[in-house]
């Protein structure tokens, strides 16, 4: 009987999580054979060693937070706290679910690590081309306009801007906070749809289409795209407020990631000069898709943060509007065809939880 309930166990946990390591495996896989292929042994440089431990105890207190935050204080309203704990207990801090967030979690490392290689990698196989035609599509979509022009005279305040600045810089902890807390998820329905569309995201915008679309963006146009840079006063503004109001982490971080460009040094994840398409406006998007899923409150304050991040990705010189526009769209595709492939092939035993719980997700 115990073993029998073992292996279903088993079987469940490889349901779960067999689709979701699929694609991060997948990538790797791809971009090996992708070396191999180039016959540059020299192109990537893969590192594993992240250390996973030293960041999972941050995890976990962003797991627990955020699904008592999400799940539970609207039920405070009817049961105690203990009634909350002993809950929490039961659905989170099970075999399957720990094992689970562990399957996932370990893949973080080799799959950016394999991204970020690839991203440097790009320039040694493809030239920047794209940017003088996204900034004239910028200007055709905005009536004559570009985009920065439009906003600066509202936001070309150094405080701001440093608002601003900041609110881009968060960026990271809030994916990390949002996918390690879905990890951990009781929801395997809403756990699978997620994964499946964060891995898809990062592989075809941020491969795939960064690709095909090889752009630097506006904070490097003119040295890109040479003669007249349209974006000159704008990233002079910002030279202006980092040197002698606010430090500026965009201002920053532009000028390593073009040092290491021109030097080739391997940087960890997120090194690499690609603007088309906006991953930062991506993975805001879909954070705000699926905690919108959990709690409307929650995630309209992440549709809210989505727009600040699509703002930001224009006034602080990282992205040309439709590098935004292009990314909630395919994001938005990604999501729903996910859920409707999930719907139409998804195994039923993945849904036993919902059953059992009584929840529902759309």
């Amino acid at each position: 009987m115990i073993l029998c309930r073992f292996f279903r166990t088993i079987t469940k946990i490889i349901y779960e999580n067999g689709p979701i390591l699929f694609f991060p495996a997948a990538y790797i896989l791809f971009v090996v054979v992708l070396q191999w292929f180039l016959g540059r042994d020299n192109l990537l440089e893969v590192y594993w060693g992240i250390d996973i431990i030293d960041s999972l105890v941050p995890g976990f207190l962003c797991i627990g937070f955020l699904f008592l935050l999400l799940e539970k204080i609207p039920e405070m309203k009817n049961i105690g706290l203990l009634d909350i704990y002993l809950d929490i207990k039961d659905s989170y801090l099970t075999f399957e679910r720990i094992i689970g967030f562990f399957l996932v979690y370990i893949t973080f490392a080799p799959f950016f690590s394999t991204f970020s290689s690839y991203k440097l990698a790009i320039p040694s196989f493809q030239s920047f081309e794209w940017d003088l035609t996204l900034m004239e599509i910028d200007r055709f979509l905005h009536f004559g306009n570009l985009p920065w022009e439009l906003i600066h005279d509202f936001l070309s305040v150094p405080v701001f801007t440093k608002i601003i600045d900041t609110f881009y810089s968060f960026w990271f902890f809030l994916v990390f906070f949002v996918a390690t807390s879905i990890a951990f998820s009781r929801n395997p329905r809403l756990r699978l749809h997620f994964f499946i569309s964060f891995f898809s995201t990062w592989i075809v915008l941020g491969t795939a289409m960064a690709t095909v679309l090889f752009s630097a963006g506006p904070c490097y146009y003119g040295r890109i795209v040479g003669g007249y840079d349209p974006f000159a006063p704008l990233m002079n503004y910002l030279e202006l407020v980092h040197r002698e109001t606010y430090p500026l982490f965009a201002i920053i971080s532009q000028k390593a990631l073009w040092d290491a460009y021109k030097s080739g040094i391997h940087m960890s994840f997120g090194g690499g000069i690609s603007a088309m398409p906006s991953l930062h406006v991506a993975m805001a998007v879909l954070c705000a898709l699926v905690v919108w899923k959990i709690n409307r409150f929650i995630g309209g304050v992440l549709w809210g943060y989505a727009i600040i991040i699509l703002i930001g990705s224009v006034h602080l010189g990282w992205h040309y509007a439709v590098d935004g526009y292009i990314s909630i769209i395919v994001t938005i595709i990604i999501w729903t065809g996910v859920g409707r492939i999930m719907k139409t092939f998804g195994p039923s035993v993945l849904f036993e939880d919902l059953r059992a719980t009584g929840s529902e997700i759309n």
